[in-house]
């Protein structure tokens, strides 16, 4: 850290100029963690019926959160994201799917469910199911946040975007 010459003190501008901020959306995550290949004609489909139902919050929601503790120092990650539906005290979550194909796509919504409790704030959160070949809306479950499974998440994240990141750098060279 640079040290201010005139009067040997550190200021706030030599703590920033150390500091690495990630800017990263909830749907990053999630896409870094499952590895999906979106299908546009899918999205789109699903945007029409969650606008349907009523789950279309417009809010971003952002949230910064110190790495060190994930051993990364002097790292910040500012998560950023657009939660389906807030209906205090909850945050919802709307999947949409056929019946008897929701195995992986429960532990996606979970895992978007903590990271949308924590940028938010709200600690309950809820996870919708959209049958579309029944066409049948059912709450699946309820939730709390799990400062276990969001610390997993995080770290899970990180390695696998650090990971990448080497990756990438040593391409480039």
């Amino acid at each position: 850290m640079r040290n201010n010459k005139i009067n040997n003190k550190v200021t706030l501008d030599d703590i920033i100029s150390e500091c690495k901020l990630l800017k990263v959306s909830v749907g990053k995550i999630i896409d870094t963690l499952y590895d999906f290949k979106k299908n546009r004609y899918n999205s789109l489909k699903g945007s029409i019926i969650h606008y349907k139902l009523g789950f279309n919050n417009d809010e971003l929601f952002q949230r910064y959160l110190d790495l060190s503790s994930y051993g990364y120092d002097n790292t910040y990650l500012l998560i950023r994201g657009v939660p389906d539906r807030i209906v205090l005290p909850y945050v919802d979550e709307l999947k949409t799917t056929v019946r008897n194909n929701d195995g992986i796509i429960i532990d996606v919504a979970v895992d978007q469910l903590q990271l949308y409790m924590f940028i938010t704030g709200l600690d309950k959160g809820r996870l919708y199911i959209y049958y579309k070949d029944t066409k049948e809306l059912e709450l699946f479950d309820t939730y709390r946040f799990n400062r276990e499974r969001f610390d997993d998440i995080i770290r899970t994240f990180m390695e696998l975007y650090s990971k990448r990141k080497r990756i990438s750098n040593s391409n480039s060279r």
